[in-house]
């Protein structure tokens, strides 16, 4: 009970060089973006309208992936913007969590649902590429969030940007030795993205290795979903496209 209460007083402890976590600010404005970007955009709507599904499943998926954004979700936005403002680093920190795993159920649930529809549009073939390729980029990016927020040291509310006893979580070429010039060399989260990008394109680790488990856990979780996303849905659609008359 103590453990949790100085938990929460920690997320209130006010940090004065607010300036330094900007970019959980960012990431946050970042992945609500994208999560928008899909639910406004997916084709998949129209198609799952089709399907004789429990009203109780409609209702869910829609409540991931609908297409209408209201006001609280701007009210909830500005509420982060606040809460950087003020310097409450930690309790930003937790925000960005939360929205990248409210990203990655709107992902989860959006491949799911191709998945179920996949097979009744044949008719909306280009829909259906436009839908994959949407999902796709937000594998991308709520991962490259994920990894950001385990790894690195600034996007750490509880870490100087110098730490450098915080043990790493993804082995990056700069890291694993002396290269000339890399000396002071940092993770940003174009790494991270770059990281992402890759694994989501070779279904696996590139150059930058994860050590940890979780890490692995998150690198093989994003795989999966690009190699359902690629190898299922866009051949699939690629294989029914016809010709112009």
């Amino acid at each position: 009970m103590l453990q949790v209460k100085l938990f929460i007083q920690s997320l209130f402890q006010r940090d004065p060089n607010r300036k330094k976590y900007w970019r959980l600010f960012a990431a946050i404005v970042g992945v609500a973006f994208f999560e928008f970007l899909i639910n406004y955009n997916l084709a998949i709507h129209a198609s799952l309208a089709k399907l004789k599904l429990p009203e109780g499943i409609l209702e869910w998926v829609d409540l991931m992936i609908g297409t209408d954004w209201s006001s609280y979700d701007f009210i909830w936005l500005g509420l982060m913007a606040l809460i950087w403002l003020i310097g409450f680093s930690r309790l930003l920190r937790l925000g960005l969590i939360w929205y990248t795993l409210g990203g990655t159920l709107t992902v989860v649930t959006s491949v799911i649902s191709l998945i179920i529809t996949v097979a009744f549009r044949d008719d909306d073939v280009w829909g259906l590429l436009w839908d994959a390729v949407l999902v796709w980029v937000g594998n991308v990016v709520v991962f490259a969030s994920w990894y950001w927020l385990i790894d690195a040291p600034h996007a750490q509310s509880n870490l100087p940007a110098t730490e450098t006893n915080k043990r790493w979580e993804f082995l990056f070429p700069q890291r694993a030795g002396d290269i000339p010039g890399w000396g002071d060399w940092q993770a940003r989260f174009f790494d991270y993205l770059f990281l992402a990008f890759t694994t989501a394109t070779a279904f696996s680790p590139t150059e930058t290795a994860p050590l940890s488990r979780r890490a692995k856990v998150m690198v093989m979780l994003q795989s999966i979903i690009s190699l359902i996303v690629i190898a299922v849905l866009a051949a699939r659609a690629i294989n029914i496209l016809k010709p112009p008359a």
